[in-house]
């Protein structure tokens, strides 16, 4: 398969991401530096790359090529491996929900890329994952459930940051029995501070950071 199969994956995507899917694409932005390359999972039709510098690589995976450049892969798979081209950075975004066994995955995936920086989320809706008709196939009711089950995959977990019951994880890949590291999510410490108005200001007027005038 040539380099040109999983290189940025230029061209328009085939259908707009949702708003609340592309914030989330740049909050994730925000842990990538310049020359690092991400290999996306689940990467739908390529909302993170929007937001990544120039000089990031970018490797899309997906089990469906919903956009130009997509590296097609089951991730159900028991076998599955990552393109073969080197990346030190992982992100999964609104994936591990719909993993078949959640912890094999995790177990090959730490297996085969360690030490590979890994962002990803969680959604802890209460789901009935034996509903068939739906395709969530895990469902951590509470955070505390999850930050222990993926701390044991996870060298120095952090849940970063909090939207309702989505949150976004990082760390590094490795077997570890490490308990979860206690810092609180930027969320938590952005609503320790801010201000009703301070709030009005941003989600209402779209302001990045307060009028002076109002503070």
């Amino acid at each position: 398969m040539g380099q040109e199969r999983i290189s940025v994956g230029f061209g328009s995507p085939a259908t707009e991401p949702k708003k609340s899917w592309l914030d989330r694409s740049e909050l994730a932005s925000l842990f990538i530096r310049e020359g690092d390359t991400v290999c996306d999972l689940g990467c739908g039709t390529q909302g993170l790359k929007r937001f990544l510098p120039e000089s990031v690589g970018y490797i899309p995976v997906d089990r469906n090529p919903a956009a130009p450049g997509t590296f097609v892969c089951d991730l159900n798979a028991e076998d599955f491996e990552l393109p073969p081209f080197d990346f030190n950075v992982i992100v999964a975004l609104g994936l591990f929900n719909y993993l078949n066994d959640i912890e094999k995955f995790m177990t090959r995936l730490v297996k085969l890329y360690p030490h590979k920086l890994i962002v990803f989320t969680y959604d802890f809706w209460n789901i009935d994952t034996e509903d068939m008709s739906q395709p969530i196939r895990n469902s951590f009711k509470e955070l505390e459930d999850g930050a222990d089950f993926f701390s044991k995959y996870v060298r120095n977990l952090t849940n970063v940051a909090v939207f309702r019951r989505r949150v976004m994880f990082t760390g590094n890949l490795g077997s570890s029995a490490s308990p979860q590291l206690s810092r609180s999510s930027a969320t938590r410490l952005a609503c320790r501070n801010i201000r009703p108005q301070e709030y009005l200001a941003i989600k209402l007027f779209g302001f990045e950071i307060m009028p002076r005038w109002l503070a």
